[in-house]
């Protein structure tokens, strides 16, 4: 292939249409401008920055000026997700360059609140709810770092395994490893990676889509303005309808912290399940917890029993789910999918 053909390529002399394109020392491949030095152009950023909060004084102008609450929505769409955008990524810079990003953070909360220039830091901290930029690429470090984890199919795992300690950065002209940065802070609040979930299960082909029954007939009643003896007839005539149904009744459940989900047969008790979460979970995902708890076992029993089934679930967000095939956890999403094809068959309802 000839070389003059290659005109992707960001560090060499190339020609487009018998132009030139001169050697560049930033790598126009990716939105995060660095040199080869792996210098971190934060002009670049602070420029975009600077356009971005005129929209803010024009907004919060003292005759016809947005709200607080506006303007603050609008510095974290305009501005702040500028600074988020890859701040994983040049965290790892020196601490006296993050240090100039700092005046941008704060003078975009000084508008948004209407706040003078002598107004503390932590003052504009606490009335805006917003954190330091440094606690703010720490937040967002860990998370991604969590999302990681779940995941050692990425390329970004090894990232994590890093465990030199960062004394071991301080005699190198690089920076630490994205793991190392995290250790200290990981240790200082007692996280470790091992309690993460870490579930591989293939993606379903598209020819196996699950053609599956939700009936949520009951939702035409409001829980508040019906009468108790009505909401129970309505439910046996529900249950009336799947009568020919193996019945599941899942559950789930939050006590202060605690958290536990559960599925309980009728006809057969002793095959009743009920586990814990870790704490701190939500009672969304116990429910779907519990729905797929019933779900192993319906897989697990259909060599034996050649029946349908019918769960009938006390959680309208959990079957939503579950119909549009719309989970934000893309662990629970594969989850769900990899059992589907099998199941869902014989598990004829959901309710």
């Amino acid at each position: 292939m000839s070389s003059n053909s290659e005109v992707n390529y960001p560090f060499s002399f190339r020609t487009f249409y018998q132009t030139d394109i001169l050697e560049s020392d930033l790598d126009l491949n990716i939105q995060i401008p660095i040199d080869k030095k792996t210098a971190y152009h934060k002009e670049a950023l602070k420029r975009k920055c600077q356009k971005a909060l005129n929209i803010l004084r024009v907004v919060g102008h003292t005759d016809w000026g947005a709200d607080r609450e506006t303007l603050l929505k609008l510095y974290r769409t305009l501005v702040r997700s500028k600074l988020d955008y890859g701040s994983i990524v040049y965290g790892s810079a020196k601490k006296h360059i993050l240090k100039t990003l700092d005046p941008i953070h704060h003078q975009g909360l000084r508008i948004a609140l209407g706040a003078f220039r002598t107004s503390p830091i932590q003052s504009l901290y606490a009335e805006s709810g917003e954190p330091s930029l440094e606690h703010r690429r720490l937040k967002l470090s860990l998370n991604y770092a969590a999302k990681l984890n779940s995941m050692p199919e990425n390329p970004g795992f090894e990232s994590l395994t890093d465990s030199s300690p960062i004394e071991f950065f301080e005699t190198k002209k690089s920076g630490p490893s994205f793991g190392a940065r995290l250790q200290n802070h990981l240790e200082k609040i007692e996280t470790k990676y091992e309690n993460i979930d870490n579930i591989k299960v293939r993606k379903p082909p598209p020819w196996e889509q699950y053609n599956v029954k939700f009936d949520t007939s009951l939702t035409e009643f409001e829980k508040g303005n019906t009468n108790a003896l009505v909401l129970q007839k309505e439910f046996l005539n529900l249950k009336e309808q799947y009568n020919e149904h193996y019945e599941i009744y899942t559950d789930g459940s939050k006590q202060d912290h605690k958290v536990a989900a559960a599925f309980f047969l009728p006809d057969d008790p002793g095959d009743s399940v009920s586990a814990r979460l870790r704490d701190y979970s939500s009672v969304y995902s116990a429910e779907l917890e519990a729905i797929l708890m019933a779900m192993k076992m319906v897989k697990s029993k259909l060599s034996r029993r050649k029946r349908h089934f019918a769960v009938f679930v006390d959680s309208l967000s959990a079957l939503q789910a579950l119909e549009n095939r719309h989970f934000k956890n893309k662990n629970w999403r594969l989850s769900f999918h990899s059992f589907a094809p099998k199941i869902m068959k014989k598990a004829a309802a959901l309710c």
